[in-house]
């Protein structure tokens, strides 16, 4: 994990690893969640004006989360193909009630479960307020614990509910909350996703180059929306081309 960068002036001579040793570069890429970037990384003076704005406004520029359940099926039900949604009986899933759920198959990719299995997911939509819930139950990691495993256990009860043909076909196989995100990504507010842009907000795009440090640039999902696996792969490709260029 980076803790810092070297600053010597407007350039950044590599970074510091946490274990202290020093690692030289002629360029530096922040791929990371662009609040630990200018939180942890680089003083907050140089985080862009479009990304200030973001953070600044909560109402006008929300992020989301999810507290998801993967599940292992024997067999393979050509029911259960896509996105499914269904109203289930009412439960609790971080600070609010939720009265329908989803269940996706993966199934159109083979290599994701062994011949004649399926895997499943559920994906319950987390906010703001969620995550609160979340990081103050994380706080005592065994009902933190606890609490993820019944969701778990009350949702997989409404999936068989819905599909009775997968009574004892069916188990939990993983489990997170958008604290998992914040864990194991240092994600803002556990989002998988970048700013969402409201009716009230204008969407900003934000530069990859850092202003006053000319050889640090961003690669983040959080550089445009919505974000997501295909932002990323491109501001990746925007900052190869910037350090080809020179």
């Amino acid at each position: 994990m980076q803790k810092t960068k070297l600053l010597n002036g407007k350039k950044a001579e590599g970074i510091l690893l946490e274990n202290g040793m020093k690692a030289d570069a002629d360029y530096v890429v922040c791929a990371c969640d662009t609040d630990y970037t200018f939180h942890n990384l680089l003083p907050e003076k140089y985080m862009p004006q479009g990304l200030k704005k973001m953070y600044a406004d909560r109402e006008k520029y929300p992020v989301s989360s999810g507290f998801q359940i993967a599940y292992a099926v024997d067999g393979v039900f050509s029911e259960l193909t896509g996105t499914r949604i269904f109203p289930c009986g009412e439960m609790n899933v971080g600070s609010q009630m939720v009265r329908r759920m989803s269940i996706q198959s993966y199934d159109y990719e083979p290599d994701f479960a062994p011949e004649g299995k399926m895997i499943l997911q559920t994906n319950f939509s987390q906010t703001e307020a969620d995550y609160k819930y979340w990081e103050q139950l994380y706080k005592d990691k065994a009902a933190y614990d606890k609490r993820k495993t019944e969701i778990a256990g009350q949702a997989m009860k409404r999936v068989v509910k819905e599909y009775p043909f997968l009574e004892g076909k069916i188990r939990v196989i993983d489990v997170w909350s958008p604290m998992t995100y914040t864990k194991y990504c240092n994600s803002y507010r556990g989002a998988y996703m970048s700013f969402v842009t409201t009716r009230q907000a204008k969407s900003i795009t934000v530069p990859g180059v850092v202003k006053g440090i000319g050889n640090v640039l961003l690669a983040s999902q959080w550089l445009m929306g919505p974000g997501g696996l295909p932002t990323a792969a491109a501001m990746g490709k925007f900052a190869a081309w910037r350090i080809i260029k020179g």
